[in-house]
């Protein structure tokens, strides 16, 4: 993520780029936590490899390979590897996951994640035509003789930094009128209650003031107001 927030390293060659994100992942804690490594980074950001080793950090209570760390390797690269395509404009962000774990690990896993070239294509012809989207993508986490142990699918929210700013001040906006209608709405309940708090005390008070300008009728057929001084 470093090189998302540094402009300055995207006027790096793709070549150290890619090695600054293979270290960077590497030393990272939270990553480092799954007992995953990346192996390589693609030059063209369009592959990267990591591996999730078989050790005693690793393993669950029946032995095999830890669901959690299954899962977690996984997290990362596909949005990295998306906004290097895509340039420092973009923003892509994990919003579901899922996992299918298709039988136990004993051994270390490899996983690849990969975007096509047709796919980054796809991809910036939408986002011109199209403020936000989601993305589906897949990896498989394989053994060494290529059999699948799980199945992580994700969705990607795809969109760029201006379109995120737009919506986060249309959000304020929104905010700061509803906590001013609140307060408009507590105004008013507050002053109903204090009115009628001051009616049940002076209720002789309230009655005069109904019957201030209410018409009677006499015995001639003329109207008297009756008044009451205040």
């Amino acid at each position: 993520m470093a090189a998302f927030r540094f402009p300055w390293l995207w006027r790096l060659s793709p070549r150290w780029r890619a090695r600054l994100l293979h270290w960077g992942f590497n030393v990272f804690p939270a990553f480092r936590g799954t007992g995953g490594r990346l192996i390589s980074v693609s030059p063209d950001f369009l592959t990267i490899t990591a591996r999730l080793r078989y050790n005693w950090r690793t393993k669950n209570i029946m032995g095999s390979v830890y669901g959690g760390s299954l899962f977690a390797v996984t997290d990362g690269p596909h949005p990295i590897m998306l906004m290097a395509a895509l340039g420092p404009e973009s923003v892509v962000l994990d919003k579901a996951a899922s996992i299918r774990y298709r039988k136990p690990a004993y051994e270390d896993l490899t996983v690849q994640f990969h975007f096509s070239p047709q796919e980054i294509l796809e991809i910036e012809h939408r986002l011109k035509h199209e403020n936000e989207f989601e993305y589906e993508v897949k990896a498989d986490l394989t053994g060494k003789d290529g059999s699948v142990f799980a199945t992580v699918e994700r969705t990607l929210y795809v969109t760029t930094r201006q379109y995120m700013a737009e919506k986060r001040k249309a959000r304020q906006v929104s905010q700061a009128q509803g906590q001013a209608q609140a307060q408009a709405q507590a105004q008013t309940q507050a002053q109903a209650q204090a009115q009628a708090i001051s009616n049940a005390a002076d209720p002789g008070r309230f009655e005069a003031q109904q019957t201030v300008g209410r018409p009677k009728e006499t015995d001639d057929g003329e109207d008297l107001v009756k008044t009451v001084p205040p």
